[in-house]
């Protein structure tokens, strides 16, 4: 949820970057999440919430997935069914208090599984990866 500058600087590998200003701005395009056809979308169904955020990114191929060398062809196409949409969004910021609000503000429209990276990368940088570059 950053500035797209910071996230040049510094980022998780396989990670995609929705700046804030993005996300709130789609969400207040929503329609409101007490209606019925966005209950009735779901977290990850045509119109919810989490398509019109996350959707581009799963159509483009973003979303990071485990395939075994079976799932493709000879040719290189996927064979089988297709990349599942995530049921999982980690919200990541700084320091942690971008990433709730947004979390907060997803689950309100719908998105149930949004989660936030408590203490940012700050905190990853602490307890996962003291070589992350802090800024």
């Amino acid at each position: 949820v950053r500035p797209p500058a910071e996230f040049a600087f510094a980022s998780l590998a396989g990670s995609v970057n929705v700046p804030v200003d993005e996300i709130e701005g789609k969400l207040e395009a929503h329609e409101s999440p007490a209606s019925s056809s966005a209950a009735e979308a779901g977290p990850t169904g045509s119109g919810s919430a989490f398509d019109l955020i996350f959707g581009e990114c799963v159509r483009r191929g973003t979303a990071v997935e485990e395939r075994s060398p079976g799932d493709f062809g000879s040719d290189g196409t996927q064979q089988g069914k297709p990349l599942p949409v995530p049921r999982q969004i980690f919200v990541v910021c700084r320091r942690g208090n971008d990433s709730q609000v947004v979390v907060d503000k997803l689950r309100r429209h719908g998105v149930a599984e949004a989660f936030d990276l408590e203490g940012g990368l700050h905190q990853w940088s602490k307890t996962i990866d003291p070589t992350f570059p802090l800024y």
